[in-house]
């Protein structure tokens, strides 16, 4: 089978991460262009990189002696993908100015919505925090709102922010992927065997509003 994959940086380990996902759910930032070719309930793999340092400096070495130099040369990242988790797109979390906000959530097939008082639901996560003003559930494809937010963005001169989220399902036996490409986007791999279904759920977007991203691992991280 053919899943998405993404890589988790240097901010977590799985430890961390798994503890921060199952108090809050998954919530990982991807481009627009990314996220409009996603459809609500795929399925995203989880995975650390593992960097093949030996194979790296063998072709960093290669490639040397071929070129005759380094200063033009992109060396490949070579390793594996260790796959600990997966999660569904079911939500969508999204930051932009107010007034763009209002206006995509005045294009939106709106099912129903969830207000919440000012500051009365904040999220706090390693990657950074925000706090949540309203969670709309919508009929709209993922594809229909991204373009819907694309036309906003040309009229107003905003950018939206956006953030895939979804329920975290734990792999108690990590795949290893080896070899596997290195991307920070989106990476297509073929895995053998099905993921379990998220089971039902009703798509959603949530406005978060003063989004602050961490920059940098705390110092256990890092060791």
């Amino acid at each position: 089978m053919e899943y998405n994959l993404l890589y988790v940086g240097k901010l977590y380990s799985i430890v961390r991460f798994e503890a921060e996902a199952e108090k809050h759910g998954v919530s990982r930032a991807l481009p627009a262009p990314v996220v409009g070719s996603l459809a609500w309930g795929d399925s995203i793999m989880l995975a650390q990189w593992q960097p093949d340092h030996e194979a790296q400096k063998a072709s960093r070495a290669m490639q040397m002696t071929v070129e005759g130099g380094e200063g033009h040369i992109t060396f490949k990242r070579i390793g594996s993908a260790k796959v600990f988790g997966y999660f569904g797109v079911t939500g969508l979390n999204m930051d932009a100015p107010p007034e763009a906000k209002a206006a995509l959530a005045s294009k939106l097939k709106i099912v129903r919505t969830v207000e919440y008082e000012p500051g009365g639901m904040q999220v706090s996560r390693e990657c950074g925090s925000y706090g949540i003003g309203a969670t709309h559930y919508v009929a709209d494809t993922i594809a229909e709102i991204i373009e819907k937010a694309k036309d906003i963005e040309k009229e107003m001169g905003v950018t939206f922010k956006w953030f895939v989220a979804g329920r975290y399902v734990r792999i108690d036996d990590p795949v290893v992927l080896d070899p596997c490409k290195f991307t920070r986007g989106v990476l297509k791999v073929d895995v053998d065997g099905d993921l379990l279904s998220g089971g039902d759920f009703e798509p959603s977007i949530n406005f978060i509003d003063g989004y602050k991203r961490q920059r940098y691992a705390r110092k256990e991280e890092k060791q």
